[in-house]
């Protein structure tokens, strides 16, 4: 997790895509705990690599 939080429309559209999949978060441009830890499940529910960054693999299965 970076600190301070990285922000913006980017994490706001990693944001909306963690709805659609059915994460219970607040859209508020902020990479906080809360995603990160929904980025987390998300991978791991993929079977994904569960490190919480949202890199090429990550956008992908969240269809970004």
């Amino acid at each position: 997790l970076t600190e301070p939080f990285l922000f913006g429309k980017d994490v706001l559209a990693v944001q909306k895509a963690l709805i659609q999949k059915g994460f219970d978060i607040d859209p508020d441009e902020v990479f906080g705990v809360e995603v990160d830890a929904a980025v987390t499940a998300f991978q791991e529910q993929e079977n994904l690599t569960a490190d919480g960054r949202v890199g090429p693999q990550t956008l992908k299965a969240l269809g970004l």
